[in-house]
């Protein structure tokens, strides 16, 4: 934009104003927003911590039984009496049931209101803080109509390091102190916004004045260069091609040597354990002489943890190719039952070792179908391997693989009429998984944070890596968990391998589901034949 008869500074001058009032006003308007939320935060972290301490000083668990006998009111009445929250003008005290035991309105105790939403994220742990406007036909807020508007805090209340949520600590307090300290803080704000904004403009103006003047006066200078210039920018473009070649060269050599390490590390980053693997095989076997126990144990461990090694090498070289999107299915005639019985051949010395009895469930009419059969020995080395591991000594851990001819009819998540399935269960009697790190237990690198699992070994990537490998195979899994009873994961599988936009849309709604009748079945088989 130009304007005619004005010069370079008088043009920023100009603009500049309008641009900087403009922002300094949307700046003040985004400090209120803000400002509230980190008030509001600041009301919640502090409410919940002081309750709890008040509670712990003051109340007993026993208090919060209805109707609330007379020590407990008068509990209660201390309680309320230290409570240091601004603008305080109503106190609700509730049990788990919903029933208000302590209200400073005599009015309120003993009634009890159906849960609401917040109530129900209080009982959860969860501090709320709202700022209602008190409806008068509403029966809740019948004393507090006459109020307005006020500040809702919802804060659990529970007793030391227990997380069992006893009672909700429910007050009210006008908002007018709130909006006094939001008001006293956006004022502060918009004073140095406007300081900096001046400070800024001023410092701007000076240096384009200083810029505009300089120009003005080599305007004569440059018109002298007119025959020279072409020359000059000729000259400067060409440098600044064959700056932008050498550039692009620079960024190919990088991305050949980034291919390369790619290569190497997927051709060559498993060949020295593969060759120390093999040379230890030839040294178990006595083939170069006799081994004493010592050497025998020393050259097993070596074997064991080169082959674990081996292992995880492999774990993160398919989930480079699963996250690049170049893990390819290779379909072939598969037999899943071969599959399960070669993997629990190998986990065999870890099955006498803890005793784990191992029950096998394969339907005699099993087809061969059509998958990648390394990819499904990936898929039953971490299921199996996961599932001894984590079983507790002469525990049981089962396996079952089975046809179904329609599966939406049974409850299988991301199943379509009219297709054959082939279902594998793998269930154990272990830990179990925790209910709140459920939803978590395809995370790559995560490990479910129980006490007595701590100890075993493992990195967090198997179920992530078969989770990936089952849906790129046009499959779904699932899982059932019961603390200290033990998981069952689901597998369901395609008779042949399609890769179809459907079948995209079905994984992607099957990411997880519901217990399905199919899984009942074979929890009512595991738990007859345990």
């Amino acid at each position: 934009m130009k304007f005619k008869g004005l010069t370079i500074f008088q043009q920023f001058v100009a603009l500049g104003t309008v641009v900087f009032v403009v922002l300094g006003v949307f700046l003040s308007s985004l400090i209120t927003p803000t400002l509230t939320s980190f008030i509001l935060e600041q009301q919640k972290l502090n409410s919940v911590v002081f309750a709890n301490r008040l509670a712990a000083e003051f109340l007993r668990s026993e208090d919060f039984a209805a109707p609330a006998a007379s020590e407990s009111s008068s509990r209660f009445e201390n309680f309320v009496l230290n409570l240091q929250i601004p603008g305080l003008f109503r106190t609700k005290i509730w049990n788990r049931e919903g029933i208000i035991v302590y209200s400073d309105k005599q009015e309120l105790i003993g009634k009890q209101f159906p849960l609401t939403r917040a109530f129900e994220r209080a009982l959860d742990l969860e501090t709320v803080v709202e700022l209602k406007t008190f409806d008068p036909e509403d029966g809740r807020y019948i004393y507090e109509s006459s109020f307005g508007e006020g500040m809702v805090i919802l804060a659990p209340l529970t007793f030391g390091a227990s997380p069992e949520v006893v009672g909700v600590l429910e007050t009210y307090a006008r908002t007018g102190f709130l909006r006094e300290q939001i008001q006293e803080i956006r004022d502060l704000f918009a004073q140095r916004i406007v300081v900096s904004l001046v400070i800024m403009f001023a410092a701007l103006s000076l240096i384009v004045w200083q810029a505009s003047r300089t120009l003005t006066e080599q305007q004569v200078a440059l018109k002298s260069y007119a025959t020279s210039l072409e020359a000059m920018v000729k000259e400067r473009t060409e440098k600044l091609e064959e700056a932008m070649k050498r550039e692009l060269q620079h960024a190919e050599e990088i991305s050949r040597m980034k291919d390369e390490f790619v290569s190497l590390a997927s051709h060559q980053l498993r060949t020295p354990p593969a060759t120390v693997n093999w040379y230890a095989e030839i040294l178990l076997s006595g083939d170069l002489g006799k081994l004493n126990d010592e050497q025998q144990k020393y050259l097993e461990e070596i074997f064991k943890a080169n082959k674990r090694m081996i292992g995880l090498v492999n774990d993160f070289l398919n989930i480079s190719r699963i996250e690049l999107g170049t893990l390819t299915v290779e379909p072939q005639p598969t037999n899943l039952v071969e599959a399960a019985e070669s993997v629990l051949a190998e986990l065999e010395p870890q099955i006498k070792r803890k005793e784990t009895q191992i029950q096998k469930h394969f339907v005699s009419n099993l087809p061969i179908i059509s998958t990648d059969p390394k990819l499904m020995r990936i898929v039953f080395q971490n299921l199996l391997s996961n599932a001894v591991k984590y079983t507790p000594p002469r525990g049981t851990v089962a396996v079952a693989i089975e046809k179904h001819l329609e599966p939406q009819a049974i409850g299988i998540p991301g199943s379509a009429g009219g297709e054959s399935h082939v279902f594998v269960t793998v269930s154990d009697t272990g830990y179990g998984i925790p209910a709140f790190q459920r939803d978590k237990i395809f995370t790559k690198l995560f490990r479910a944070d129980n006490v007595k699992t701590k100890e075993t070994e493992g990195t967090g990537l198997g179920l992530y890596l078969v989770k990936a490998i089952i849906e790129r195979c046009g499959g779904t899994i699932w899982f059932e968990s019961e603390e200290g009873k033990g998981t069952t994961f689901c597998v369901s599988l395609p008779l042949a391998f399609t890769e179809t936009p459907e079948k995209k849309r079905i994984q992607e709604r099957a990411r997880s589901g519901p217990e399905c009748s199919h899984c009942k079945q074979h929890k009512a088989l595991y738990n007859k034949t345990a």
